[in-house]
């Protein structure tokens, strides 16, 4: 797994809780040398938590929870996928299986 582009990626960086774990990351990931993107549904919801952190490198990935083959993608571009898409049991089985 060490090929991988992210060590982190949030899933459902644009809700309420997502935005939360976001500005952590952005706080605290970075200092650690860890290298982060956010992903979602919305890329202009996406665009404008990019905004709101001030990380103009930050990279933006789009996935529908019921697009496997784009949260394929994503899963295979990270070491850890933090998700806060819920609720869990409707949106998260395709996650983990992309896993």
């Amino acid at each position: 797994m060490s090929d991988r582009e992210f060590d982190v990626i949030l899933y459902g960086a644009t809700g309420f809780t997502g935005s939360l774990v976001a500005e952590y990351l952005a706080k605290n990931a970075l200092k650690k040398g860890l290298k982060f993107a956010i992903a979602g549904r919305n890329e202009k919801k996406l665009l404008a938590v990019k905004s709101s952190l001030g990380l103009e490198d930050l990279e933006c990935l789009i996935a529908d929870s019921d697009d496997q083959e784009a949260l394929i993608s994503v899963t295979s571009k990270c070491k850890v996928l933090a998700t806060t898409v819920g609720p869990y049991y409707k949106y998260g089985k395709k996650v983990i299986a992309a896993c």
